[in-house]
């Protein structure tokens, strides 16, 4: 099928009939914060006249995912402590989940599509904390909306659920879904997405990205608008990666050289890349969408090996590189191994911290296990005589050690710290005391390493309490 132009698909969508419209209430807010005189209760105003969106943003808003140390109360204090960027980009994401229903589906699974597109506003935003600051909601907004044309190909084109051969032929040639489409449907998800949002009146630089996230060379000369449509465009592939897209299949890694135009590195990457679980887990329960579970911190380590053979390193750092992770692995499986074949909470601390020491090659590791508000488990290995030497014991639970185990750090040069989390919650902490001479690179590679031994040692744990 011949690819349609933009005048034939703005055709299309009018002959489709009444497509799905915003909310007056999110169009309002969404204008409204974009004037230079308004106030915080003008906006909480205006979001308390709808009641059931009223108390979702406060649940939204109070999730940790915000990270807020004062519980929020009032729409009012949500808009004051968060922000009008903030409030907007909660108000426009809670409203489109609202709009678009489950029993209107095909061939689309939207328990999958809703996670992928919460993945990817989570990626976006990490990213935009990291190089375009000031733009982080935007990019929240635009990795949320990015694929909102695969429903309207589905819903409205694919009427007898034609969409689910895309899908499945996207997913068997392991090609561009965007070619898939123009052949088959005759116009993509990006160009569908983009008149969507023009038709909701949101900003063009939203517009344009949703429209460009896949081919972001055509993009417009506008830097935020590129770096934004960047941005999205790398959320998707790493959330793909990670097994967060419609895909039964993990699809590949995200160009390197890309990466470098965008001031990112592979550690940059990986490291958000870890920070996700968390982040979605967060967000997601407070929306109502199923959390779905990325790779463990192990499977991202794992896979970075393949991501390193397409760096453009020398072969002398390549192959210095493959060594260091083909070691941290080998170390790592050696640690699982032992754990499996312990059941007993005294016996796991134990190898958990007599492994990371070895592993990050510090001075001295210690975890941390909240067994309730009055007692705490503490285990500590450390080096007599280069010989490893591990110790444990109950200790009373000091401010210090409850601030500790509930994911509060001191800050400090020479100690890194990860948390230990059962069932979505926080019982521990493990740290590594490492010494002040390690370069930034170095001590961020070993706080990675750090929390991929966590995540194995919190599996452990979990058995055995």
């Amino acid at each position: 099928m011949k690819k349609l132009s933009p005048e034939q698909v703005e055709s299309l969508l009018n002959e489709l009939g009444e497509l799905p419209t915003l909310p007056s209430i999110a169009t309002t807010i969404m204008e409204k914060t974009l004037e230079a005189n308004v106030n915080a209760k003008q906006i909480a105003e205006m979001v308390e006249k709808d009641q059931g969106l009223a108390l979702k943003v406060l649940k939204v808003a109070n999730s940790p995912f915000y990270r807020r140390i004062k519980e929020i109360s009032t729409i009012r204090g949500a808009v004051v402590l968060l922000g009008f960027n903030v409030l907007k980009s909660i108000v426009l994401s809670i409203s489109v989940f609202n709009l678009f229903s489950e029993k209107d589906k095909h061939a689309l699974d939207f328990y999958k599509f809703w996670q992928h597109s919460i993945a990817c506003a989570v990626c976006a935003k990490a990213i935009a904390n990291k190089i375009l600051p000031t733009s982080a909601e935007d990019a929240f907004i635009a990795g949320l909306l990015h694929d909102l044309g695969k429903v309207l190909a589905d819903q409205l084109i694919c009427t007898g659920g034609e969409y689910g051969r895309v899908l499945e032929m996207t997913e068997k040639a392991g090609t561009d879904i965007i070619k898939v489409e123009q052949d088959f449907v005759g116009v993509d998800h990006a160009s569908l997405g983009m008149h969507l949002m023009e038709r909701w009146n949101l900003p063009a630089h939203l517009s344009k990205t949703v429209g460009y996230h896949h081919d972001v060379v055509d993009i417009t000369d506008d830097p935020v608008t590129k770096k934004l449509c960047a941005i999205v465009h790398v959320a998707d592939m790493v959330t793909n990666h990670l097994g967060l897209g419609l895909n039964s299949t993990p699809q590949g890694f995200v160009d390197p050289e890309f990466l470098n135009q965008l001031n990112l590195t592979s550690h940059d990457i990986q490291e958000i890349s870890l920070s996700l679980k968390n982040s979605i887990s967060d967000i997601s329960e407070e929306m109502g969408i199923p959390t779905a579970e990325p790779k463990t911190y192990f499977e991202v380590l794992q896979s970075a090996n393949a991501q390193l053979g397409r760096l453009s390193l020398d072969l002398e750092q390549k192959k210095l590189a493959l060594e260091r992770r083909a070691e941290e692995l080998s170390s790592l499986n050696h640690m699982n191994s032992e754990l499996q074949a312990s059941l007993k909470l005294s016996e796991i601390t134990k190898i958990i911290t007599s492994n990371c020491l070895t592993i990050l090659a510090a001075s001295k590791t210690r975890s941390m296990i909240r067994l309730n508000n009055l007692r705490v488990l503490i285990t500590e290995s450390f080096l007599i005589s280069d010989s490893v030497t591990t110790r444990a014991g109950m200790a009373s639970a000091t401010k210090d050690l409850l601030d500790r185990t509930n994911g509060i750090y001191p800050t400090s040069h020479s100690t890194i710290y990860a948390p230990l989390r059962v069932d979505n919650k926080i019982i521990g902490a493990i740290e590594a005391i490492l010494g002040d001479s390690l370069s930034p690179e170095e001590r961020n590679q070993k706080a990675l390493m750090l929390r991929t031994i966590s995540e194995i040692g919190a599996q452990a744990i979990q058995r055995a309490m």
